[in-house]
């Protein structure tokens, strides 16, 4: 499944029964290539976590809307492990309309997924450190369509986030990250 709802209710599952120090969201995403982003690069989420689609234009309600979610900082992890970092946004649909990428571009953000942003408002209720690994398979700004590119590129980057995924693992149960 994808999307915000299923990933709030996996997130919430997950904290209830595991109790995890730490909550990890590893999945696939677009990026923009004026941002230097390539086909199968990894990132880290950085900063904050937002929404990019959910809009309510009443003063108060719009912050809500949005979110700003914090991130656990990923910054030892990026410099020791290579990968990059970026501000992750999560809507409910693959395609992006001027108006996703108008905010996006508004609120800093880099990586455009479909649950991140559901994950760490769970993990921010619950208190539990949250971050995201993402593979790209799109570029949000290239000539091909979302879907087409995502197709394409979805074996790729599967295998990328995998391997990212490994490392990850591996230097957190044997550092003091």
């Amino acid at each position: 499944l994808v999307g915000t709802q299923p990933a709030t209710l996996a997130a919430h599952l997950a904290i209830e029964h595991f109790n995890p120090d730490l909550i990890i969201n590893a999945g696939t995403a677009g990026a923009f290539a004026r941002n230097g982003s390539q086909i199968g690069d990894v990132y880290l989420s950085h900063k904050y976590i937002v929404f990019h689609d959910r809009r309510i234009p009443i003063p108060g309600w719009d912050a809500y809307g949005v979110g700003r979610y914090p991130t656990f900082n990923t910054s030892v992890l990026t410099a020791r492990l290579g990968f990059k970092q970026g501000v992750v946004t999560s809507g409910n649909s693959l395609d992006m309309p001027e108006v996703d990428e108008r905010t996006i571009n508004e609120i800093g953000g880099e990586i455009k997924d479909m649950e991140a942003a559901a994950m760490a408002w769970v993990a921010s209720l619950y208190e539990k450190p949250f971050f995201c690994i993402k593979s790209i398979t799109d570029l949000m700004d290239s000539e091909k369509t979302t879907q087409e590119e995502f197709l394409e590129n979805l074996h790729m980057a599967s295998i990328s986030l995998k391997d990212a995924c490994f490392k990850v693992v591996e230097h957190l149960s044997n550092s003091d990250i």
